[in-house]
């Protein structure tokens, strides 16, 4: 039996014990603090997809298409060779002289007969018809802001009024031409500018020589 005023005796097994759990517990304490706060990382990152997926792609415009064309052919009654076409281009159409894809409209005025290459083009692609010396059909269509039509094509002649052929006829144009100083080739196409300076001449010659004719 220990005396008064010594220590209790503590087992051997208690006294290992004790400081194996403190030790255990202080081993414990690291870990505890290395665990890592909960963050809302994941949230905000879906957030962001989700929004990049909204979002729609930017569309590129189309490409405007093909300008619609025009041929006009002959003389239009009541306006003059430019005023025809300007009437015609202020209507988003373009005019050509030789039909092509873009073209959907022949238009017949006075005098189309004479020009077989221009028929030809429009018989070959079935190309509908506006015949200008019908009265007010030209200016009924400029009004309605639409170039429609549905007339028969004139035919061709070989001859014109003054018994020439296209050939002859043409050789006239590009003597006359280069004789007033315009530029035209020797092959191709003449400018329908030439060819309606050409009718205005041969016209006020008829003109002059009746008025000769009456006088004698």
């Amino acid at each position: 039996m220990p005396g008064e005023g010594s220590a209790p005796d503590v087992p051997e097994e208690a006294a290992t014990a004790a400081p194996t759990a403190v030790a255990g517990d202080a081993e414990k304490q690291p870990e505890e603090a290395a665990e890592p706060a909960h963050t809302d990382t994941e949230d905000d990152t879906d957030d962001t997809d989700d929004t990049a997926e909204e979002t729609a792609p930017e569309e590129t415009p189309a490409a405007p298409g093909p300008v619609e064309s025009v041929m006009v052919c002959g003389e239009v009654p009541g306006y003059s060779w430019q005023d025809a076409r300007d009437a015609v281009r202020n209507l988003g159409y373009e005019v050509v002289g030789r039909a092509d894809d873009s073209t959907v409209l022949i238009i017949c005025g006075t005098g189309a007969e004479r020009n077989a290459t221009k028929l030809r083009d429009a018989r070959e692609r079935n190309l509908p018809c506006l015949d200008a010396t019908r009265p007010g059909a030209f200016a009924d269509a400029v009004c309605a802001g639409k170039l429609t039509g549905s007339d028969p094509l004139p035919e061709p002649v070989k001859h014109d009024r003054e018994g020439m052929s296209e050939r002859e006829r043409n050789r006239a144009v590009r003597r006359l031409a280069r004789a007033h100083g315009f530029t035209v080739p020797d092959r191709g196409r003449i400018p329908m500018n030439v060819r309606h300076a050409y009718d205005l001449s041969q016209r006020a010659g008829a003109e002059g020589t009746e008025g000769k004719a009456q006088a004698a």
